[in-house]
């Protein structure tokens, strides 16, 4: 009897045991499963472009270009100092009040602002958005002084290639810039076919 009462208050121990150690083992599996749900399926969208933008990120660089002179040393083809604003998009997270603030500080008109929109729909949320590629010294220094207040706006000093004898040299010196839409449709670039 003594040793029958022992064997059953032994079981009862070993179960009690075993029973507490797959009651723990089923709440760790909870946890981790309740994590990796939040992981993969709550925060998806989030971890996607950190991902993202972990793989690839894009630095748009101007080129650095040579001084073209002519026989006389008259320079037809230069690079010259810009003043910019560019403005962060994973830095931002009111855009409408960011651009009403810029727009407030330098000179943006109406067709301006519409552009800033457009190319703000092709962009990826963690691009640097152009606000504008050509500021005056007035306009750049107000930026900089005014820059607390605006989140993810960057003043950056660039170069741009300058034609002196735009109109009369283009064709010699390779002027580089975008074609537009009807130059596509047309087919020509400076009066050249393509």
């Amino acid at each position: 009897m003594i040793k029958r009462t022992g064997n059953i208050s032994k079981n009862k121990i070993i179960s009690r045991r075993l029973f507490i150690l797959i009651a723990a083992k089923i709440g760790i599996l909870g946890v981790v499963t309740s994590r990796l749900y939040n992981l993969q399926i709550s925060e998806k969208q989030k971890y996607e472009v950190l991902s993202e933008k972990n793989r690839i990120r894009e630095w748009k660089t101007p080129p650095q270009r040579g001084i073209i002179t002519d026989y006389f040393n008259n320079i037809i083809a230069d690079n010259k100092r810009v003043y910019q604003v560019h403005l962060s998009l994973e830095d931002v997270t009111n855009f409408n009040n960011s651009i009403f603030k810029i727009k407030n500080i330098i000179t943006l008109n109406e067709d301006d602002i519409k552009k800033i929109y457009e190319k703000k729909e092709k962009s990826k949320p963690w691009d640097t958005l152009i606000i504008s590629e050509n500021l005056s010294w007035k306009d750049f220094s107000k930026l900089n002084l005014y820059l607390h207040e605006l989140e993810g706006a960057k003043p950056v000093l660039s170069t741009s290639r300058y034609y002196p004898y735009s109109n009369d040299l283009v064709h010699v010196v390779g002027y580089v810039g975008d074609a537009t839409t009807t130059d596509i449709q047309n087919k020509k670039i400076n009066g050249e076919t393509l």
